[in-house]
């Protein structure tokens, strides 16, 4: 198995572990919640990067995937260095990062037409976008919402990784 499938095995089994936990168990501590997004979101925004590296540098295409993983990189590493100061808006900038998320997601998939599982991709990133604006639609059920958007994101990371060719 190479690299990229590797990575993207085993970050959307992280995924989509962390999706299990905060839908399961919603009423979680703010600040253990500030922490598995956290680690959620640097594993998103690393995974990201390295695609972008790996498959669209010099392509021209791909750039919110970069810009994305780069912000998620930063904004994974403050919640889990600084959970307390995150925990009360989290939910709120999470729902947010989601959406944002995932149109940078889908607008990178149309752009880039040879990639194979493409439309799996966009279909799992629809689906992220509109548990993003359920959570912030209902707020009682963000933290089901948003365990809903990391589960299916992992299980579009796993099935895009394994369609992918050997590089």
């Amino acid at each position: 198995m190479d690299s990229f499938r590797g990575m993207g095995l085993g970050s959307g089994i992280i995924l989509a572990i962390i999706g299990i936990i905060l839908f399961v168990f919603p009423t979680l501590s703010m600040s253990v919640f500030a922490m598995l997004v956290g680690f959620g979101i640097l594993v998103v925004g690393i995974n990201a990067t390295y695609v972008w590296f790996r498959t669209m540098r010099g392509t021209g295409a791909g750039g919110g995937v970069l810009f994305a993983g780069v912000l998620s990189i930063i904004f994974g590493m403050l919640c889990l260095l600084y959970p307390l100061v995150f925990a009360e808006v989290l939910t709120w900038f999470v729902a947010i990062a989601v959406i944002v998320f995932g149109i940078a997601q889908i607008w990178s998939l149309i752009v880039t037409p040879h990639l194979d599982g493409r439309f799996i991709g966009i279909c799992g990133s629809i689906v992220v976008v509109l548990c993003g604006i359920l959570a912030l639609i209902w707020p009682p059920f963000i933290m089901q919402f948003i365990g809903a958007s990391l589960l299916i994101e992992g299980i579009t990371v796993i099935v895009m990784s394994m369609v992918a060719p050997r590089v």
